[in-house]
C-alpha cells in the first residue's frame, strides 16, 4: 500500500496524513458503529435507502437473483454496506479499506464479512475478481477518484455501483 500511496498526486505525506486522520476516527468505541446494526425501522430505512435502490435496480437489470454473486465494497470502513449486502443474501462479501482499524471493527461487527487491506486507487487484485464492486460515499475521499473508479471497473466481473453524496436531507443526516 505504501508504494501506491507514494505514487499519488498528493505525495506520501498527504496520503499518510489522511490515513492518520481516519485511523484516529476509528479509535471510537464500538457503540459508534451501532447504526449499522440497528433494528429501528426509521433508522434502517434512512440508512439503507440508497443501497436498497441500487441493489433493487441491479437485480432488475441482471434479471436474476444476486445470491450467488460475490461483492467487493471499496472504501468500506467498518463494513456497514458489507453487512447490508450479506443481509440481502450475497454469497461472498469482502469489505476493503486502507484503514487497519476500520477493518478490525468490521471483523468484530460482522464475522460473515471478509476483509482486505487495500488502496482503492491501486487494488492489488486480478481483473474481474468480483461480480459486483460497490462504493458508497468513498470515492470523494480519494486523492484521485477517477483512478479509484477505473480500478473498480477493472476488478468488477459484472457490475459496478457508485453511490456518492448529494445535497439532500439523507446525505446531511
Amino acid at each position: 500500500m505504501q508504494d501506491a500511496i507514494q505514487s499519488g498526486s498528493g505525495g506520501a505525506a498527504a496520503a499518510e496524513g489522511q490515513l492518520e486522520v481516519f485511523e484516529r476516527s476509528y479509535d471510537a468505541p464500538p457503540e459508534r458503529w451501532a447504526v449499522f446494526d440497528t433494528t429501528d425501522p426509521s433508522t434502517r430505512y434512512a440508512h439503507d435507502r440508497r443501497m436498497r435502490i441500487a441493489m433493487d435496480r441491479l437485480r432488475q437489470i441482471a434479471g436474476e437473483d444476486l445470491a450467488s454473486w460475490s461483492a467487493l465494497v471499496v472504501c468500506g470502513g467498518v463494513g456497514g454496506q458489507g453487512t447490508y449486502l450479506a443481509n440481502r443474501g450475497l454469497a461472498k462479501v469482502t469489505v476493503s479499506d486502507f484503514s487497519p482499524r476500520a477493518l478490525e471493527h468490521c471483523r468484530r461487527r460482522d464475522p460473515r464479512l471478509e476483509t482486505a487491506l487495500l488502496d482503492a486507487e491501486q487494488l492489488q487484485l486480478p481483473d474481474a475478481s468480483y461480480d459486483l464492486v460497490i462504493v458508497q460515499d468513498g470515492l470523494h475521499h480519494l486523492p484521485r477518484p477517477t483512478l479509484g473508479l477505473t480500478e473498480m471497473l477493472r476488478v468488477a466481473r459484472r457490475a459496478v455501483i457508485v453511490i456518492e453524496p448529494h445535497a439532500g436531507l439523507v446525505a446531511r443526516l
